[in-house]
Parts: structure tokens; sequence; C-alpha cells
């Protein structure tokens, strides 16, 4: 377990850093939990520019699940109720990146569990799990 304290969303990077080379290391699925407005999308928009994806063109998929950025998924369950694994038509090659992934239906085992938590002083404690 690895875990990192962020002030704001430009000090995500070390957890993003982390969470990169866990995928570049072949982590393929990677669930992200947290309230809403915890930072879920502002860390996987911080993971994704590490893989060469432009920040400007990664926006929160709430409201149409899925959003594809070359190998990478960007998933968000948070609108559904219960989802079953089979309809993120997961590829063996491709990495997920999923939120609100306690919504599926039957368990997928991750390569990764982050939480990300609001503390009282508005900083954000990021736990990376294997």
């Amino acid at each position: 377990m690895r875990e990192f304290r962020a002030n704001a969303e430009n000090e995500l990077v070390d957890a993003a850093t982390y969470i990169s080379n866990e995928i570049k290391s072949g982590a393929k699925v990677v669930f992200f939990s947290g309230d809403l407005g915890a930072g879920k999308t502002a860390l996987i928009k911080r993971i994704l520019e590490m893989h060469d994806i432009e920040a400007r063109k990664v926006k929160s998929p709430t409201y149409v699940i899925k959003r594809q950025h070359n190998q990478f998924h960007h998933v968000d369950l948070y609108r559904l109720a219960k989802v079953d694994p089979d309809e993120l038509g997961l590829k063996e090659d491709d990495v997920y990146l999923i939120e609100w992934a306690e919504k599926l239906d039957q368990q997928i085992d991750p390569d990764l569990r982050v939480s990300i938590s609001i503390n009282d002083d508005d900083s954000r404690t990021i736990t990376v799990d294997r």
C-alpha cells in the first residue's frame, strides 16, 4: 500500500506517477473510489497526461459512461444502478480506469485500487493498493 497527500490538483503528480508506473508495469484494471468531488477525474487526467494524452481532451465520462483515449478507457459508473462487467467490453491489451467500480454487478479483480478521501483541511489522501 502507498499513500500520498495532495493540497491542490497540481500536487497529484506523485500519486499519478506511481499509478502510471504501475500501468507501465502491467496493471490493466484500476478502480478509483471516493466521494463526489474528491478528485478521481483530476487524478485520472494526470495519469493520462503521463501517457501522452492531452489534458484538455480528458473530460469526465459521467454522462457518456466511457471515454476512450488510445488504449485507455476512462469509465464512470456513477449514474448507473448496477453494471454487468461484460457490458464494458474489456479488451485484454487495453487499460481501464474505472470510477465507482462498486456498481459492477459481478466482481472484477482490479490490478490496483485507488481511494481518495477528503481531509478536514480540504487536502486529499490518496491510497493505492494492489
